[in-house]
């Protein structure tokens, strides 16, 4: 007689089967449960859609240095733009700017948004998001901590 678990079909939250071995199905359910939860987080208009602008204030509120930035709250990108752009922002800033900029809208050139607004952008300070930039002189990721 055979001790191996025989596969199991369960109900996922939202009414999809899905069939294997029992551990594997319980897992998945964990794991469809949790992403939901992580997803609720975000703030949700009326009508349960993710509410964008509240969203990315959210986000560039998570770099301290941003959090209070012109145009962060509420999200306003034209003014997050010039705030960008003007001679306040060091490096850092500008890296956490750039990236947030980069999750509002991936397609956008800032620089030309900032000429059309009529703001003169420093050369750089508005280009796209560079993750080996922004990381500077580290040379490699140990588990969560940056070794040099």
């Amino acid at each position: 007689m055979s001790t191996e678990p025989r596969d199991v079909t369960m109900r996922l939250p939202n009414g999809d089967r899905i069939t294997g071995h029992p551990d594997a199905a319980r897992a998945m359910i964990a794991a469809v449960d949790a992403a939901e939860e992580r997803r609720m987080r975000w703030p949700r208009r009326d009508d349960g859609e993710l509410d964008a602008a509240r969203a990315t204030t959210m986000l560039a509120r998570g770099f301290p240095s941003l959090r209070l930035a012109d145009g962060v709250t509420p999200w306003n990108a034209d003014r997050f733009v010039a705030w960008l752009a003007g001679p306040a922002p060091s490096a850092g800033m500008a890296h956490a700017g750039r990236f947030v900029l980069g999750v509002w809208n991936p397609r956008a050139d800032w620089a030309e948004v900032a000429r059309e607004l009529g703001i003169d952008a420093a050369e750089g300070r508005l280009g796209k998001f560079d993750l080996f930039a922004a990381m500077g002189g580290a040379r490699c990721v140990r588990g969560s901590a940056l070794v040099r």
